[in-house]
């Protein structure tokens, strides 16, 4: 239905344009201008009328309007409303129908995946699975949470709230990058296409993304669900800057739970921001001269009852460092705490 729907729309927008539109309104107006002369001609004999209460006649009467202040009462006066009240009657019900279809194809457009999004520093995310929707409630529950562009081929997404978009298309096309608007968003989470059954094969799409991103956003960060720890080098080939290899992650999880039985909850708790302490980075930018990590932690400690577990210098992150470890500014921390300070 949806389908027949949109190719209905598609064959009355080819025949209504824009410019056919402006091409009626025109023919419009001059038909009124010629008919409100000849009802002045006609009706000025028996009524006391001028050229603009002509015009007013014509306009209230092409529009089916009807004030009733001013109506014609010879023969040829009534010949010419009819004329005109049919006129009327066509061309605006014509324009209307044309400007609801304009309007109706681009929510149809809209709820398709068809149109080009407006955001910006806005998140992409590659593939509707079952993590999407907890990935979008992740990012939606933070503080200031970024607006989220879902590429798929899945028809009619259904948006949870005002900040998720939706285009359609394939995810290595440069026109489905561009519609995602790609050259003005800040990150790109790139998820393994689960329908595709061998692990190998859905690395080999989710690279082919990867390299369609760079291509298009050189400078974006891009984050990549890897199937098989054994393609983790064409994914860095590709430029990625943070991946996830699912099944190793999970494995490990379920071992630590396994050998300290509260370590699995402790590691839930910091993965998501919806109850507890999460983890949060934030880069150091008004440091007067370097610190000691020590003497850093101690001071968010007490101060801010915030726990620095690392630091990131030169993109490299240091667990646990030493004591003495300097941190700069440009640097970064990795803390745990309640909320993002």
């Amino acid at each position: 239905m949806f389908i027949i729907l949109k190719k209905m729309i598609i064959t009355v927008r080819k025949k209504i344009t824009l410019s056919n539109i402006t091409k009626i309104l025109l023919f419009t107006v001059t038909i009124v201008l010629i008919t409100s002369y000849l009802f002045y001609v006609f009706e000025r004999k028996e009524q006391d009328i001028s050229f603009v209460d002509g015009l007013w006649w014509g306009f209230v009467t092409v529009t089916t309007v009807g004030y009733g202040d001013l109506f014609p009462v010879t023969l040829f006066g009534k010949i010419i409303a009819t004329f005109l009240m049919v006129i009327g009657i066509g061309t605006f019900g014509l324009i209307t129908a044309s400007v609801a279809t304009i309007f109706f194809d681009k929510m149809v457009k809209g709820e398709s995946g068809g149109l080009k999004v407006n955001c910006k520093n806005h998140i992409i995310i590659f593939g509707y699975t079952n993590k999407t929707k907890s990935i979008i409630d992740e990012i939606n529950n933070e503080d200031h949470p970024s607006e989220i562009v879902v590429i798929s081929s899945v028809l009619g997404l259904k948006k949870p709230n005002d900040s998720f978009h939706y285009v359609n298309g394939p995810e290595t096309d440069d026109e489905t990058l561009i519609k995602a608007n790609i050259t003005k968003a800040s990150k790109v989470i790139i998820l393994s296409d689960e329908s595709i059954e061998q692990p190998q094969m859905r690395d080999a799409k989710s690279v082919l993304i990867c390299l369609a991103v760079d291509k298009m956003n050189p400078d974006i960060h891009i984050v990549a669900e890897i199937a098989d720890e054994k393609n983790l080098n064409h994914f860095l080939r590709a430029n990625v800057d943070d991946y996830v290899v699912t099944s190793q992650i999970t494995s490990k999880i379920i071992a630590r739970g396994t050998i300290h039985k509260h370590v699995s909850d402790s590691i839930k708790e910091l993965t998501t921001n919806t109850y507890g302490n999460e983890l949060y980075e934030k880069v150091m930018e008004n440091l007067e001269e370097p610190v000691t990590f020590s003497s850093l932690a101690n001071d968010y400690l007490t101060n801010k009852q915030c726990i620095i577990i690392g630091i990131v210098k030169n993109d490299k992150t240091i667990l646990n460092p030493k004591a003495d470890e300097l941190v700069s500014n440009g640097d970064s921390i990795i803390y745990i705490s309640q909320e993002a300070i």
